[in-house]
């Protein structure tokens, strides 16, 4: 058996959420004798590098199939080019205007503006704009990190409308070229060292699939939702019997308010409303396989595989800070960190000295500081950037907080709980009623209640015995979520999926 994860979207170098889960997968599977392969059908102009530094973190260790690279059809050797910008100028005769920005460059041929030339942070080509009548941009040629041209993309006359993309291989040779039609949806493509024409994505998909799968051997292809499942569905034709199509839904499915009795989200309606087609669907948490089971009344249908998570390794010299409380997060409105800062107020008013440190990035981020500022809480709120190290400022924390609309699983709460900061929560789904052991490992709110949120941090901050032990508990966590049950959870799928 070969298991192959199907991702949708490109694999970063930096990789969070969906890409690190299916990256710590494919590390389970082999390390518990399960040979595994990523297929990675997005265009990434960074791909060979950002596959450099995860295999350099230790991050991936499996073979990576990336459809750009399969369809060029290239040696793919790695090198680099000196600037072609320093060759455009000399060949054209044109002059070299610096901006204010020292990683832009403004081009002339006597007079007439002609390109725009802008470098990354790194020194390295980043992409050229090329100007027809010096308004209308005619092409944008991007560059990957080795000063090598990868894509192009062509616009409709004066009117920086998209054409066409065009993809080269590493010797400059064109193999794919996106035509489309002025109101932005896609023609046709074309692929040029077979010569086929494709009508949309999904049929170029299947092309690929089709070159790469073997067809002698038994394979589990997991797809990470169901962007391609047309293309997915015919390749699983193609296979060995045996053989299955499973797949994952890594997100709450209902729409507001996020609970039963709500509609299916617009973005799961391809998934949940093709049943008879997807027959394997793998949630991340028991819960929604419960409301699936009942909503659509499929019972051999819905499975759940939680993540793993990795027992983590922190000093025990390093000490916490008493009445401290950390939230680690996006900063959007789902994530409800507005409710959580409502409650400190009410907090601050019962003990004196607690602290709420909220540590992320996103858009919410003026709209927090301001509510901070209005509650007159600025003193005892700090509001920290994305750290590299996030389990181990819960580390130094008494406990965390979250207050999530809806989750798909919550690692974050996991992590917080790994690190010993005994959670508080809402009970949104999905995630709290699958991890935490209510009253024992942490508190999960009978509702979405500020001042019930509040009486209850305030509860166990001021019972340090009951918080000691419910710590205890609350570090148990990785042990239920281990690699090794995770595998146990994915061998039971293929056992038993359709």
């Amino acid at each position: 058996m070969l298991v192959y994860n199907f991702m949708f979207s490109a694999i970063p170098g930096a990789p969070t959420g969906l890409a690190m889960a299916v990256l710590n997968r494919t590390k389970g599977f082999l390390d518990n004798g399960i040979n595994s392969v990523i297929l990675a059908p997005a265009f990434n102009r960074f791909h060979t590098r950002d596959m450099n530094l995860l295999r350099q973190k230790g991050l991936l260790e499996v073979p990576v199939n990336y459809m750009f690279e399969d369809l060029s059809e290239s040696d793919n050797k790695v090198f680099l080019l000196p600037d072609p910008v320093s060759k455009l100028i000399e060949n054209e005769n044109l002059v070299s205007i610096s901006d204010d920005n020292p990683l832009i460059k403004r081009l002339f041929d006597d007079g007439k503006y002609e390109y725009f030339v802008k470098y990354n942070s790194k020194g390295g080509l980043d992409f050229v704009k090329h100007f027809y009548n010096q308004v209308f941009v005619d092409k944008t040629s991007y560059y990957n990190e080795n000063n090598i041209l990868v894509v192009e993309e062509f616009y409709f006359p004066n009117s920086n409308t998209l054409l066409s993309k065009v993809y080269y291989d590493n010797k400059g040779k064109a193999f794919l070229r996106y035509l489309y039609k002025k109101n932005g949806e896609l023609y046709n493509i074309i692929h040029f060292p077979s010569g086929k024409t494709f009508k949309d994505e999904q049929e170029l998909v299947f092309f690929w699939l089709s070159k790469i799968l073997p067809k002698n051997e038994i394979i589990m292809l997991i797809s990470e939702y169901a962007v391609y499942k047309d293309a997915l569905i015919s390749a699983k034709k193609q296979l060995m019997t045996g053989s299955k199509l499973i797949f994952t839904l890594h997100n709450n499915h209902y729409s507001a308010p996020y609970t039963i009795g709500s509609p299916v989200r617009n973005d799961f309606k391809p998934i949940l409303n093709h049943l008879d087609e997807l027959k394997n669907i793998v949630v991340l948490t028991e819960e929604q396989q419960k409301d699936l089971i009942d909503q659509f009344q499929r019972t051999d249908t819905f499975f759940h595989v939680p993540h793993a998570t990795k027992q983590l390794s922190i000093s025990k010299k390093l000490k916490r800070t008493p009445l401290t409380i950390t939230i680690g997060s996006r900063f959007e409105k789902i994530k409800g960190i507005d409710e959580t800062i409502y409650a400190f107020s009410k907090v601050l008013k019962e003990i004196a000295g607690v602290h709420l440190n909220i540590i992320g990035r996103g858009v919410e981020k003026k709209n927090y500081e301001s509510l901070i500022k209005s509650l007159g809480v600025e003193q005892q709120v700090s509001i920290i950037d994305f750290v590299n190290d996030l389990p181990l400022e819960y580390a130094k924390s008494d406990i965390s907080v979250f207050t999530s609309q809806y989750e798909g699983f919550h690692l974050s709460l996991i992590e917080a709980m790994s690190a010993g900061a005994v959670p508080v929560v809402f009970p949104y789904k999905y995630g709290p009623k699958d991890i935490i052991e209510n009253g024992k490992s942490g508190i999960i709110t009978r509702k979405r209640d500020v001042d019930e949120l509040a009486n209850e941090i305030v509860g166990i901050l001021t019972n340090r015995e009951r918080l000691s032990e419910m710590r205890k508990e609350t570090l148990k966590v990785s042990k239920k979520f281990s690699v090794k049950n995770n595998v146990e959870h994915w061998n039971n799928v293929f056992h038993n999926a359709r």
